[in-house]
């Protein structure tokens, strides 16, 4: 079902009686939908995505699966190559500043 951007969702309106259960205190909040249309990622979005990793891969040397194919595995696969990376460094920065070298 496709959502609204910055749609409020509130599943009860009234404030909860001082003797309800804490799960319903919690269900009496409102919450905001994530501002993302149902579809995900547009397939413009991924074309471009795809185009880029594309070349990327040729630079690496690794084959690619050809344009025709679905191309969202492969940019997921490439975005979660890329987060890897960044976490990777990002921990290894960190461990390398609390090093104390004699």
């Amino acid at each position: 079902m496709p959502v609204a951007l910055s749609e409020l969702r509130c599943t009860h309106v009234a404030l909860p009686s001082a003797g309800d259960s804490l799960a319903k205190v919690r269900a009496a909040r409102c919450y905001t939908v994530f501002p993302v249309a149902a579809g995900g990622l547009k397939p413009a979005m991924i074309k471009f995505l795809a185009s880029l990793f594309r070349g990327l891969s040729y630079i690496v040397g690794i084959t690619a699966p050809p344009p025709e194919q679905d191309q969202r595995r492969f940019v997921f696969m490439w975005l979660g190559v890329v987060l890897f990376v960044l976490a990777f460094c990002a921990v290894l920065f960190y461990a390398l500043s609390h090093i104390r070298l004699p």
